[in-house]
């Protein structure tokens, strides 16, 4: 994040970056940046109470993300995207990668398919005042579609009930797709997910997901890592 606001505050004056609980560990990659860019990247230490997030969210123009292992969901997306925040997120397809689902490319914001690609992300979302206004708008009604209790709790019921009353995997599945719930990764869907950002991720990477989306692998994988502990 910080090498790629970098390169971008070289080139436009009026970029700004909010770090809230930086950590230390960043610190030289911060002191490394030229001191009129530094003087651009604002840190804040912590946020206490509804009051400062909003006042911290109200501040931006847009949500920077960036996360080594990804995210296995992200409430953080969520609240940048309820608050009108436009999410910039890069794309960890062989590690928890729920952000690109969670932000949507072109619906709660931009995906860039690595961290190379972060750069040109932040361009398109500067230069494009429309798309950053169109993609504002229709962020909230994107979480809110997805992920309100309104929306989740009765699928979570009927998911509850169906499992309940059935007494075999296969059976659970059936009754499950037949009222339209995922039972299944296929990987053309994950890829066109995967492949629909700014850029394009590595072949290595796509190799990984597609293995760990193989239902028998990951058994295997999960058996493998409570026998290690």
């Amino acid at each position: 994040m910080l090498t790629a606001f970098g390169k971008m505050a070289a080139k436009h004056s009026e970029v700004y970056l909010l770090l809230v609980g930086m950590p230390a560990s960043l610190t030289r990659t911060l002191n490394s940046l030229p001191g009129e860019i530094q003087r651009r990247v604002i840190t804040v230490p912590f946020v206490y109470g509804d009051s400062s997030l909003r006042m911290c969210y109200g501040a931006m123009d847009c949500f920077l993300h960036v996360a080594q292992q990804g995210e296995s969901f992200g409430y953080v997306l969520c609240e940048a995207m309820l608050c009108g925040l436009p999410v910039i997120t890069v794309s960890r397809p062989s590690k928890d990668n729920s952000q690109v689902e969670i932000v949507g490319h072109m619906c709660g914001g931009l995906v860039a398919a690595a961290a190379r690609d972060l750069g040109n992300a932040m361009e398109l979302l500067l230069s494009n005042g429309d798309l950053r206004c169109k993609l504002a708008a229709s962020a909230p009604d994107w979480v809110r579609s997805r992920f309100d209790m309104a929306e989740v709790i009765p699928q979570l019921l009927r998911i509850c009930e169906i499992s309940l009353e059935c007494d075999s995997r296969p059976r659970i599945s059936r009754l499950l797709e037949a009222e339209g719930f995922v039972t299944k990764a296929e990987w053309g869907d994950l890829r066109r997910t995967l492949n629909n950002c700014i850029g394009r991720s590595s072949k290595l990477d796509l190799l990984i997901s597609k293995v760990a989306h193989m239902p028998a692998v990951y058994r295997q994988y999960r058996v493998l890592r409570e026998t290690l502990r």
